[in-house]
């Protein structure tokens, strides 16, 4: 029987083994494009830029309010290559949360550069310039995508060493 009809019969029947495998291998293959994205950020240029609006907005109307669900609107503008762009994108990392949670994104936009009261500092892809974040990843960022790449791989190694070996 081959590894394709192991893993087919697997999720016919419901197997956990087999569905965790699947599991794995998706945050694998999710973990290595977030990974190389990030490393390739590293490398965008940086240009000063004017925050237009900076506040926590609602992601989608609800009946009731612990159903809202909020992330980080920003606004900015900023020029590149002699062209006047305006961005709305935090990170590279959107986060949407509840009520409760609002305050994880009051502490996501502290990770802001500040130049002066309304001046920050804007990273861009200098191939594309439309595209820019207001945070760049950090090591904890990174590392973080790393341990989320590297703890399916020690799965997909012992646990689910059935399918590969």
């Amino acid at each position: 029987m081959s590894v394709i009809d192991t893993i087919y019969d697997g999720v016919i029947n419901g197997d956990k083994q087999t569905w965790l495998f699947l599991i794995a291998i998706y945050t694998l293959l999710c973990g290595l494009i977030s990974l190389i994205v990030q490393i390739r950020i590293l490398n965008w240029a940086e240009t000063p830029g004017t925050l237009v609006q900076s506040q926590v907005g609602t992601w989608s109307p609800s009946v009731s309010a612990d159903e809202v669900d909020f992330y980080a609107n920003v606004r900015y503008n900023y020029t590149a290559a002699d062209t006047v762009y305006e961005g709305h994108r935090l990170s590279p990392w959107t986060v949407i949360v509840s009520t409760n949670l609002r305050f994880i994104l009051r502490w996501q936009m502290k990770g802001i550069t500040h130049l002066s009261t309304d001046e920050v500092m804007v990273f861009y892809k200098p191939s594309n310039p439309k595209k820019s974040y207001l945070i760049k990843l950090g090591k904890i960022g990174i590392a973080f995508t790393v341990g989320m790449v590297f703890f399916p791989m020690i799965y997909l190694l012992f646990g689910g060493s059935r399918f590969l070996f």
